[in-house]
């Protein structure tokens, strides 16, 4: 992490009451006077990967607004370099997750009231997943004299969760069409905060175009929508035509979440559907359907 980031740290550790009166500057005249968001106050919070996870700190991304009401306050034209108060909004320290936001910023669109909803995701290294965490926050009661609107840091450190891959169930083949049994595990496991039981809105089983074992990527744009579900399913039937569809080319299938308010996170790891009728792979077991309990996501 550079100098600025772990120089804003120092600063949120010392007292961001003084931190907030010195840097933060009012320049958006959507939230005058401006407001913060951050994971310290007067304590120390982080938001932590899981044990071994292994991440591209460079593919970070996030969101944020007002939770029910996205238009009236939302990140707007903000990157993770932007937006924070005096360097990053979101940024790793140490390999730890830090959130320092100034809603007065000039490229924030509206001004967040009520309840804050952020959303922040990292691709592995591999890319071949992302991981993701999506918290809510109760804006401080005015006159209670919190230096931060939205204290994240009061909540503790938090973990980030796996967006979790479908669970392929059984498969069978008529023709060119593959027809799969498929499992939607819990994403709940990186939700948090006051409103965390509708951070999580749905779910969305995607498929994307790729070439051999390469599938599209993480990002949402490159697939195309199957099914939404409203929650987490034990067992999903989706047909997958593969008409035309020949080694090198081939199908995925993936999880995204929807949070609240119509916020789509990136594509889960996927599996390989096998398309090609003369493809073997061992990775990809056709197993009897069976009966399945509600899966969770593995962290």
């Amino acid at each position: 992490m550079n100098n600025m980031c772990k120089a804003t740290r120092l600063l949120g550790i010392l007292g961001v009451a003084a931190l907030v009166i010195a840097v933060v500057t009012p320049v958006s005249a959507n939230c005058l006077p401006a407001k913060t968001a951050t994971t310290f106050t007067t304590g120390l919070a982080y938001w932590d990967l899981p044990a071994g996870a292994v991440v591209n700190e460079a593919s970070l991304r996030g969101q944020f607004w007002q939770k029910g009401n996205r238009a009236g306050g939302n990140e707007g034209t903000c990157t993770p370099q932007t937006c924070g108060v005096g360097g990053p909004w979101i940024y790793f320290l140490d390999g730890r997750l830090n959130m320092n936001l100034n809603l007065g910023d000039a490229n924030v669109a509206g001004c967040p009231v009520g309840i804050l909803q952020t959303t922040v995701q990292v691709d592995s290294a591999d890319g071949k997943h992302t991981y993701n965490i999506a918290g809510t926050v109760n804006e401080a009661p005015a006159g209670s004299g919190q230096a931060v609107d939205f204290a994240y840091g009061l909540l503790g450190d938090q973990l980030l969760a796996a967006i979790p891959k479908p669970t392929i169930l059984s498969s069978s083949r008529a023709g060119s069409v593959l027809t799969l049994h498929m499992g939607i595990p819990d994403a709940s496991g990186g939700a948090f905060g006051p409103g965390a039981s509708t951070a999580i809105a749905g779910y969305r089983l995607v498929s994307g175009n790729g070439t051999g074992a390469n599938d599209p990527g993480r990002t949402a744009a490159a697939y195309t929508l199957l099914q939404q579900t409203a929650g987490p399913v034990a067992d999903i039937t989706q047909a997958i035509d593969c008409t035309g569809v020949l080694l090198p080319n081939e199908k995925f299938v993936g999880v995204q979440i929807v949070y609240s308010d119509g916020v789509i996170s990136p594509t889960s790891s996927t599996y390989r559907v096998g398309c090609d009728p003369t493809l073997a792979d061992p990775k990809f077991k056709i197993v009897p359907k069976k009966n399945v309990v509600n899966s969770k996501a593995k962290h």
